[in-house]
């Protein structure tokens, strides 16, 4: 696990307002605001896992019993994207 994993492992993702999942052609789209994104279905079930009270770890755990990968691989890339999330200023880290 890299340092930024340990340090983020336990903030919890919150919604900057409140996103709307849709599928569309195929795809899947995130509305949050005046913002849209287009998501793969590992980052929409990520995305979907955010409740305000789960823990990246927690989300993780999720995500590597969903799609039978590794745990440290599985905080990586949820750190990842939610580190990306929050850039776009999607979500915040608390």
């Amino acid at each position: 696990m890299s340092n930024i994993d340990g340090k983020l492992g336990k903030s919890i993702p919150v919604h900057r307002l409140e996103p709307r999942v849709r599928n569309f052609q195929e795809k899947i789209l995130i509305s949050v605001g005046d913002r849209q994104l287009e998501l793969a279905d590992v980052a929409a079930y990520i995305f979907q896992q955010i409740d305000d009270e789960s823990s990246i770890e927690w989300i993780s755990e999720r995500v590597s019993l969903e799609y039978g990968i590794p745990s440290d691989m599985a905080l990586s890339d949820v750190t990842e994207l939610l580190v990306e999330l929050s850039a776009a200023r999607l979500i915040d880290l608390s």
